[in-house]
């Protein structure tokens, strides 16, 4: 895990400019329910 965040709002943008190109996966837990989806910087 590169960085965790924890936030209540509906809607949240994860910050990804300091990060170098490549294949990421964003899981989102919510409601107990987990979402998991890949992320591809270039």
């Amino acid at each position: 895990m590169l960085r965790s965040f924890k936030t209540n709002q509906l809607t949240f943008q994860i910050p990804i400019a300091g990060l170098p190109a490549g294949l990421y996966f964003v899981r989102v837990i919510k409601d107990g329910q987990t979402y998991t989806e890949k992320l591809i910087k270039n």
